[in-house]
């Protein structure tokens, strides 16, 4: 039985594929573990250098290719579909690799002997460009939380390249609630990191421990790192307000959650009228779901602003049409 799994989705990545495979391979452990590579349809040789690691290790390495592009999303829930019967899993993308050969094997170890937690999370290195610094630049050297320390401010979030989860939800199979995601409002949503930190903490505490064990490779082309902050606050509004709709015992939580993220997002976005304008379809859809999702308290005057700000975008919207600039 494999132990555990490590989901790699990767997309045009020949530049890097090769480094994070490698960083998978060179794992010391005392258990099976596999490798499965989710290329969602590259057109780049990405697929021939992961067909080369399959046939240099074929009992652990599997890939799984998909005929036309699917993005990421779609790659994830192929992925979730394979681990059946497997007891880890992690997701490593495939620019991004480990540092730390006994990740794994450490991993394991902790979550072998506390059933109760649901994630072991290691700091990482955040790499932009010619710079290099901890993830998490804090003091602490170990941290455990749950789901109700988080709400308090007092949990720690590793980008995925820091965590390996104990499979919860798909273990039996693929989970019949994750289904559901297609039919919500934003299914994107579902398909990072983001959304699973949330995910897990509802089924188990985590364990953080600071000390560096991989590279997230923050290279301003990801889906991710070529947002700005403003951009990447209103995608994290939208994650909240999609979490709202999954985790249904703590909606009233995760709807201030986006609504908090929503109004930090507008104050910087209206002042920059091209990405105001880029985002203008999303900044509208939230607007309509915030301004009818009748949490309270949610005081009259919230919704005031957020008619006076869609009122600034109509307006600066037409005049950038006048000027032929959207």
């Amino acid at each position: 039985m494999t132990n555990l799994t490590c989901l790699m989705p990767t997309y045009n990545k020949e530049q890097t594929l090769a480094k994070a495979i490698e960083s998978v391979i060179m794992q010391k452990t005392d258990f099976d573990y596999k490798l499965i590579i989710l290329d969602d349809c590259s057109t780049d040789n990405s697929n021939q250098i992961a067909q080369q690691y399959k046939e240099k290790y074929p009992n652990k390495i599997d890939i799984v290719r998909n005929e036309t592009n699917l993005k990421l999303l779609r790659s994830i829930i192929n992925g979730y579909k394979l681990l059946k019967d497997v007891d880890y899993f992690c997701v490593l993308d495939a620019d991004d690799w480990y540092t730390y050969d006994k990740k794994f094997a450490e991993a394991v170890e902790f979550l072998d002997e506390n059933q109760d937690y649901s994630m072991y999370m290691t700091n990482i290195t955040l790499k932009k460009e010619d710079t290099e610094a901890p993830w998490y630049g804090g003091n602490l050297e170990i941290l455990d939380f749950d789901f109700e320390d988080r709400k308090n401010n007092q949990a720690i979030f590793i980008q995925t390249s820091g965590v390996v989860y104990r499979n919860i939800y798909f273990k039996d199979g693929y989970n019949s609630d994750f289904e559901k995601i297609l039919e919500y409002k934003f299914p994107e949503s579902y398909r990072a990191d983001g959304f699973r930190f949330e995910w897990y903490l509802q089924g188990g505490k985590a364990h953080f421990e600071n000390k560096i064990t991989a590279v997230y490779n923050y290279d301003l082309n990801g889906i991710w790192s070529s947002m700005t902050e403003d951009e990447q606050s209103l995608h994290n509004a939208k994650m909240m307000y999609s979490c709202a709709e999954f985790i249904q015992g703590e909606k009233l939580y995760y709807l201030n959650c986006a609504k908090h993220l929503y109004d930090c997002a507008l104050n910087g976005l209206k002042n920059d009228y091209k990405i105001f304008t880029k985002n203008k379809d999303l900044i509208c859809e939230l607007t309509f779901l915030l301004l009818n999702s009748q949490i309270k308290p949610y005081k009259k005057v919230k919704k005031l602003k957020y008619k006076i700000l869609l009122w600034i975008y109509k307006k600066l919207h037409k005049k950038l049409s006048r000027k032929g600039i959207v």
